[in-house]
């Protein structure tokens, strides 16, 4: 598969496990990926998404680690019951230290190989099927985006949040095809 992405496609997939390398993680996850696409070169300019929005989805990400991966929709679930999901995780970090709901668990001694989560692996696959059924002959970066949005996850949550829709990467891939 992915003799078929381009270079700057394979440069976010490098990019990705460098991400969770620095965060001392063993596993890269589609949160990574989502870093590695919005810190790359261009692609934030060709989505029309500017700094401010880029560092809103960034900030928007950090939060969720923070909430063990929840998002913004299932703060505003829990909270139609009456949880307050951010005190909630305030306590527990006066307890336990910062962070102590995010990846912190998965921290260990460094391998030489860093694996993809079944979440990120799914981004892959998912790209490559958004590549087939729009007939493109090759996985570029917004492929990669496609896949992450197709998935109900806390990074599509953030994304759609922002505004980033499956129209405006399909409008960035057809502004490349043509």
């Amino acid at each position: 598969m992915f003799e078929r992405f381009t270079k700057p496609a394979r440069e976010v997939v490098v990019g990705a496990v460098a991400v969770a390398e620095k965060r001392g993680l063993q596993q890269v996850t589609e949160e990574d990926v989502l870093v590695a696409l919005l810190t790359s070169v261009d692609l934030p300019a060709d989505l029309g998404l500017d700094k401010s929005t880029v560092a809103g989805v960034l900030d928007d990400i950090d939060t969720s680690r923070r909430r063990a991966g929840l998002s913004d929709i299932d703060a505003d679930a829990l909270a139609s019951v009456g949880i307050d999901l951010d005190a909630v995780v305030d306590q527990i970090e006066a307890n336990l230290g910062a962070g102590a709901l995010g990846d912190q668990s998965t921290r260990r001694k460094p391998k030489k190989h860093v694996p993809f989560t079944d979440g990120c692996k799914a981004t892959l696959a998912g790209a490559l099927r958004q590549a087939v059924m729009r007939t493109d002959n090759e996985i570029r970066r917004e492929h990669l985006l496609l896949g992450l949005m197709m998935r109900r996850t806390p990074v599509a949550d953030t994304l759609a949040k922002h505004g980033v829709t499956v129209a405006t990467v399909y409008d960035a891939l057809d502004r490349h095809s043509a």
